[in-house]
């Protein structure tokens, strides 16, 4: 994963949170505006790697992560239970595309060995789990994300390797994303 897909994430989040802070107006996002009684979150529970909370009815600080894709590669849901601002991951094995939902303090840092994907970040206040930070809900699809670049001075043109295609192939012209 490179920093630009993070901060598209990132970007992606802050337009929800805008949204919702339109759908109801705060006097902190829009001074003047009124309290209202709309209910702006998010029912998680439908999508891919969406979650819900006690899924069971017997353990509320456990979580269910639903099932999801990333790069065409199957996330099996799990079931997990979650410390008091834990985040919710995938690790991915890069030899084999094993993927694993798992829950730690932090989310490790991307290794040789494995890619992290970081879902969600959870607090339990009174043994009960609820929402801190939305990462990553629904499929991922990295398979664009460029992972090398070079000026192939033989054939004059710009190459790029990318997750999807790990061989050198040329940059056509026109197209920002394409440059790391």
């Amino acid at each position: 994963m490179n920093e630009s897909t993070i901060l598209d994430n990132e970007f992606l989040f802050n337009k929800i949170k805008d949204l919702e802070s339109a759908a109801a107006p705060n006097p902190n996002y829009h001074p003047g505006a009124g309290e209202t009684s709309v209910e702006t979150s998010m029912d998680y529970s439908d999508y891919a790697f969406g979650f819900s909370l006690d899924p069971d009815g017997d353990n509320t600080a456990e979580v269910q992560i639903n099932a999801g894709e990333i790069d065409r590669n199957t996330v099996a849901a799990a079931k997990i239970v979650v410390a008091d601002d834990n985040f919710v991951y995938v690790r991915r094995t890069i030899s084999n595309d094993t993927m694993l939902i798992a829950t730690a303090a932090s989310v490790p840092a991307n290794s040789a060995t494995y890619l992290y994907y970081r879902l969600y970040q959870f607090t339990v206040t009174d043994g009960v789990a609820s929402l801190k930070l939305a990462c990553r809900p629904f499929d991922i699809e990295g398979g664009n994300v460029v992972t090398d670049i070079r000026y192939d001075a033989t054939t004059k043109q710009l190459q790029k390797k990318t997750m999807a295609v790990p061989t050198w192939t040329m940059i056509e012209g026109g197209q920002a994303e394409d440059c790391p």
